[in-house]
């Protein structure tokens, strides 16, 4: 569902049976394409250097006061994501 350069963490999420909080199509806005939000705290500086992801893909960090929160990485090139929880939280795994 999600592009080439986010499919490996986004195979690698589902295959480790961590809960999807929701997937959309054009979430937010027109630069929005498929996100995935998961039910975990993604160590982003680890997962980049494990999975040596694209320079499209970035670094996406957002503390909300009305949206919510969210940690994760979005595709500069396709627009889209996978992100998870702002914070780590001791009911969610913590993905590395």
């Amino acid at each position: 569902m999600v592009c080439q350069h986010l499919k490996q963490l986004d195979l690698e999420l589902s295959q480790r049976g961590i809960d999807v909080v929701y997937r959309d199509w054009q979430p937010w806005s027109q630069n929005c394409l498929h996100w995935t939000r998961y039910a975990c705290y993604l160590d982003l500086s680890s997962l980049r250097a494990r999975l040596k992801l694209a320079d499209c893909v970035v670094d996406h960090v957002f503390r909300g006061t009305f949206q919510g929160n969210e940690r994760g990485f979005v595709c500069h090139e396709h627009w889209d994501a996978v992100i998870g929880d702002y914070e780590q939280c001791a009911d969610r795994p913590l993905v590395q």
